[in-house]
């Protein structure tokens, strides 16, 4: 029976935790030589090891390089590094919560698969943030969920998340994250791959920021991917790669036409300034982003970034935020044909998903009765 061990990561001086960095839990619960891997090997150990980082400071001390000549793992044994609870961003970069810095490249995959990574904030300042080299005889592949992460990849044709080996033949998984490109070289890709292989890229509601040159694509992929619910400041798509009818772009790239041209602004999310990572939705039922994304649950979207659930109020909003507070309104209506007002008031769409009361005083437009309701192409709204 596979069992589950947790060791604490926690970078503050005197923090008191199993590691005071991710580098030195890497090195003690791995072996030190291929093929000879009594601890890293989670198959024969039958075991899913979790790195739990805590707040305190940068929790690597070098490049995190994790390499298949130390590890092995297959699809229910595997390796995650998550932020412990409490722990955990809240979409903004924040170094007072768990975090990985790095002037390089801060997380370094070479050839090793099943690798889970949540809720953590990762950052490469010079470099992309998660580089990772694959291997043709494994399986299984990367996952990411709930995680905010920036890079600035030097040269062009080179992604914030960059897989560059064409045997590369396993699935990677985006969820819920927010990628940001921050450099300023032309022709840069948010999401690499260079497989020819035919693997697929899964990318689910999540918010893709491309810098602010001419040429800068979200998602990079001779193979095939699926893409659905992001917001993507960039063309969606380069190569192989298949927009879905539920992403919405800055620019005209989108499949659904009401999804294009959705401005990067203060108009979709909140705060939106030069360098600002805060990309909530402002609540408007002008926002486009709003409750008019497909429903993922079937594919493990239950929460959005910061553990929110969806959707709420509606259908799934597009993005890597699902908006929790109810966009409420107050309105006069009358009925069709008719002199007879009405007021009435809620929470949520209107009027695609609200009905109003057909029994109504008509001296005062207050309900008397709201067992009975009237669909909206019935009454106009005054």
């Amino acid at each position: 029976m596979v069992t589950t061990e947790i060791k604490t990561i926690k970078p503050a001086a005197g923090g008191g935790g199993d590691y005071s960095s991710l580098n030195a839990w890497e090195l003690a619960e791995r072996a030190n030589a291929y093929p000879t891997i009594p601890n890293g090997n989670l198959v024969s150990a039958d075991k899913i090891k979790v790195a739990e980082v805590y707040s305190g400071g940068n929790a690597i001390t070098a490049q995190l390089n994790i390499n298949r000549n130390n590890w092995t793992t297959d699809a229910t044994r595997y390796i995650i590094i998550r932020a412990a609870a409490g722990h955990e961003h809240t979409g903004v970069w924040n170094t007072s919560k768990a975090y990985i810095l790095n002037a390089s490249i801060p997380l370094l995959c070479q050839y090793v698969v099943n690798v889970k990574i949540e809720r953590m904030q990762i950052k490469g300042t010079g470099n992309a943030a998660i580089y990772s080299w694959a291997y043709v005889d494994n399986f299984g592949g990367m996952d990411l969920d709930q995680c905010l992460i920036m890079g600035s990849p030097s040269g062009g044709y080179r992604g914030v998340i960059d897989f560059v080996v064409s045997s590369w033949e396993r699935d990677l998984y985006v969820r819920n994250c927010i990628i940001i490109d921050q450099s300023s070289v032309n022709a840069n890709f948010v999401i690499q791959n260079e497989s020819n292989k035919g693997f697929k890229i899964y990318v689910y509601n999540s918010t893709l920021i491309g810098n602010s040159q001419a040429t800068v694509y979200g998602i990079y992929s001779i193979c095939p991917s699926v893409s659905q619910n992001n917001y993507i400041k960039a063309t969606i798509c380069y190569a192989g790669c298949t927009p879905g009818a539920n992403d919405a772009t800055s620019n005209a790239n989108a499949v659904t036409l009401n999804l294009r041209n959705v401005a990067y602004s203060t108009a979709n999310f909140i705060n939106v300034t030069p360098g600002s990572e805060n990309l909530r939705l402002v609540v408007s039922q002008a926002n486009k982003l709003i409750d008019n994304g497909a429903n993922l649950a079937s594919s493990g979207v239950t929460t959005d970034i910061v553990g929110t659930a969806r959707p709420l109020f509606g259908g799934f909003d597009i993005g890597a935020f699902e908006n929790d507070v109810p966009i409420c309104w107050n309105y006069t209506a009358r009925y069709k044909n008719s002199n007879k007002l009405f007021k009435a008031s809620g929470c949520g769409s209107f009027p695609r998903n609200q009905q109003v009361p057909s029994n109504v005083d008509s001296s005062t437009g207050k309900m008397v009765d709201d067992g009975i309701f009237i669909s909206p192409d019935r009454y106009n709204i005054t």
